[in-house]
């Protein structure tokens, strides 16, 4: 045994020196090193995710690599099959290991091949999160570049056994190069998912999709030393040369070793197949309900949950006061598909009972029924179908009714979600208990009681729209007096400050110029979650989340930086834009309001007076942050296009395209130099307290504003 695997090392050794020696591989390197070098992003480096990095270079080096690998192993496998010499011109003494070798020679000479551009993504991470960074590196690499590698280069040996010619080898293997994505994607991109380009989130880890990855992965790998078995066996039977007999018993293990790697991909395939439809299934659309009279006839409405992340288990409580009613009621409600109403209590004199998710209330009492409603059940979604109703384009724009996410990582809660059983209907308290809470927990509830097992949040107001988040894998950060709540290798430690900052300074001039009541003294919290949609912001407990794709570009694109003066500052864009946002957070509230931002349409149609007064309003509270001579700028270059229309192509500001919006913005700024600041400050105020988010007309906007 130890003289067969020092002949395979020896063997292996030889082949590698052979490929290593050879200009055209390390040419190839260099080719790897420089996709390498155009897909890294070196502007945006300090805040992409180390998982983010290692998958954008492993999609790249998959794809491209698979040629490349053709290229070399068909130039190496195809030396022993040349005419004239029949199938192997080299005596060995056994056919397997020297096939054995041969391809793990090969398999070392493309690692050499990828060393160079690895090893330089590595320091990139390590630069900007340390050694854990680079071990996310190693494992997003060897889950997605070797086994495509290793198929392509079983593949590239069996088309050198039945060809015999290089050039057709190499024809044949760059059509199964090319097809191995397509395999990938027909398998599981219909699923808004696929292998190549692994989801994979940093805060929660690769979740239950990530079961149809290691399925596919291994199923590749399968495939590929079924290949190899079947070469070895074929050349084994068709060489011109004198091969020593096989043992009776060595022949019943390879046959049982053949069989048993057929077994294992059909049942890899059935078990890809069964991931492939649990992606793929949809969840059932929720029933129509009209929640206005539904709302409308609750005169109290109260919850008490108790969440278990271990289990994704849910039990809560719900109570209802309705008022009395000549015939009877009937409520529908709208829960999570994985939760159902265990029990129903009614006060004497009345009587309850749920059918098909809708109660039925019929009272002989001349008193309001009070009704409990005690429902169980899991709170828990696929990860990819999380992202499919939350994420998609065709809904993003809708309401959020998912609103809760339960599991050993994650746990966050929104109020108007489906895991009550009224998710429109706001209730008048909350209490929710969060069992063996981590350590790290951001929420919005008046006062939190906390024991060994269990934390306890407590809403005695009307709850505000986010309600909490709570994730073993956050770190906190402190700046400037707020506490940031991030996930691990997610940004650069110098990045931090630089992305953040803008948000604290614009909680704290919110505060001050636009709150007709101080908040509580707390610090600022700002969390990043992935499992939202759109920015949340509560200023009575000074609670900000985001989502965490506002990471994904905190940069102004190139193309809007031409020229000089402060409108070509990259800094000073960004902070602008934090503004416009943090403004359009506070003015909407729990609203529907669409946010400007800069990946948005300029010629989206928005209400003028709400835009021009918002945008207004958030450029003078961004001035301590851009300075006075971007606040000219911006109000220069406003006047400018008014004149020329079409120059607001080259500036990247909000509203800018509207010339309307740019007409008012100028009338106000009058209004600031001429009645002061505080004129605009009131307006503000009382503007989003009588109107909210509806947009009056412009001559009935001055009516208001100057009565």
């Amino acid at each position: 045994m130890v003289t067969r695997l020092l002949r395979i090392i020896a063997i292996a050794s030889y082949e590698a020196k052979l490929q290593l020696r050879q200009r055209a591989t390390w040419l190839v390197a260099a080719l790897f090193f420089l996709l390498g070098w155009f897909r890294v992003d070196q502007r945006l480096l300090p805040y992409s995710s180390a998982i983010s990095l290692a998958q954008g270079t492993a999609e790249t080096l998959a794809i491209f690599g698979s040629l490349f690998v053709v290229i070399l192993g068909a130039t190496a496998l195809t030396r022993e099959f040349a005419p004239g010499y029949g199938y192997l011109w080299v005596r060995v003494a056994s056919l397997p290991d020297y096939l054995l070798a041969k391809y793990l020679g090969l398999c070392v000479s493309i690692a050499v091949t990828l060393g160079p551009v690895g090893v330089w993504i590595a320091y990139l991470v390590y630069a900007m999160h340390g050694w854990p960074g680079v071990a996310i590196q190693f494992g997003v690499w060897m889950l997605m570049i070797a086994p495509t590698l290793v198929l392509v280069l079983a593949m590239t040996f069996a088309l050198g056994l039945l060809t015999r010619r290089r050039l057709w080898s190499a024809l044949l293997g760059l059509v199964i190069a090319y097809s191995i994505p397509e395999l990938d994607l027909a398998f599981l991109h219909p699923a808004n998912f696929a292998p190549i380009g692994v989801y994979a989130s940093a805060l929660i880890g690769y979740g239950p999709d990530f079961a149809a990855v290691v399925w596919h992965r291994l199923l590749y790998l399968a495939l590929a030393f079924l290949v190899i078995a079947i070469c070895a066996w074929a050349m084994r039977i068709v060489a011109p040369r004198c091969e020593p007999a096989v043992p009776r018993r060595a022949q019943m293990a390879w046959s049982m070793l053949l069989s048993l790697t057929v077994a294992l991909i059909a049942g890899l395939t059935f078990g890809l197949q069964q991931a492939r439809a649990a992606l793929t299934s949809d969840l059932a659309p929720a029933p129509a309900v009209d929640v206005a009279p539904v709302c409308a006839i609750i005169e109290a409405y109260h919850i008490q949950v108790t969440l278990d992340p271990q289990t994704a288990r849910l039990a809560g409580k719900v109570t209802l006061r309705v008022p009395v009613a000549a015939q009877p009621l009937r409520v529908p409600l709208a829960l999570n598909h994985g939760l159902h109403i265990e029990q129903v209590e009614v006060a004497s004199g009345s009587s309850a009972r749920v059918v098909d998710n809708v109660l039925f209330l019929d009272s002989s009492s001349r008193q309001p029924s009070a009704i409990t409603l005690r429902y169980a059940g899991t709170l828990q979604y696929p990860r990819n179908q999380y992202d499919i109703i939350v994420r998609s384009l065709a809904q993003s724009l809708d309401p959020f009714r998912t609103g809760g996410y339960l599991d050993r990582q994650t746990t966050f809660l929104i109020r108007d979600g489906n895991w009550h059983p009224l998710p429109a209907c706001q209730p008048q308290s909350l209490q929710v208990d969060l069992l063996q809470p981590p350590l790290h927990v951001v929420h919005t509830a008046d006062r939190a009681k906390q024991t060994a097992d269990r934390l306890t949040l407590i809403w005695e107001r009307p709850p505000p729209l986010p309600l909490f988040t709570a994730s073993h894998r956050y770190q906190i950060k402190v700046l400037d007096g707020a506490l940031l709540f991030l996930p691990p290798q997610r940004l650069a430690e110098h990045a931090i400050a630089e992305v953040a900052s803008p948000y604290v300074a614009m909680m704290a001039f919110i505060e001050q110029q636009l709150l007709a009541q101080p908040a509580r003294l707390a610090p600022y919290q700002i969390a990043y979650v992935p499992l939202i949609r759109h920015d949340y912001y509560d200023p009575a407990s000074r609670v900000l989340w985001l989502s965490d794709t506002r990471l994904e570009v905190p940069l102004i694109p190139e193309q809007y930086l031409a020229g000089t003066g402060p409108l070509a500052s990259r800094d000073a864009l960004y902070r602008r834009w934090i503004a416009e946002r943090m403004v359009h957070l506070w003015w909407c509230g729990e609203g529907e309001c669409l946010l400007a931002q800069p990946e948005q349409s300029f010629t989206q149609a928005e209400p003028v007076v709400m835009s021009a007064l918002i945008s207004y309003t958030a450029l003078r509270l961004a001035e301590p942050l851009v300075g006075s001579a971007f606040v000219e700028a911006e109000l220069a270059t406003r006047q400018r296009i008014l004149a020329e229309p079409a120059a607001w192509v080259e500036v990247w500001l909000p509203h800018v395209a509207m010339f309307e919006v740019n007409q008012l913005m100028l009338h106000l700024d009058a209004l600031w130099h001429e009645a002061g600041s505080e004129a605009l400050w009131r307006i503000a105020r009382e503007y989003r307290q009588h109107y909210g988010t509806d947009s009056i007309s412009v001559e009935a906007f001055w009516q208001f504003a100057l009565p």
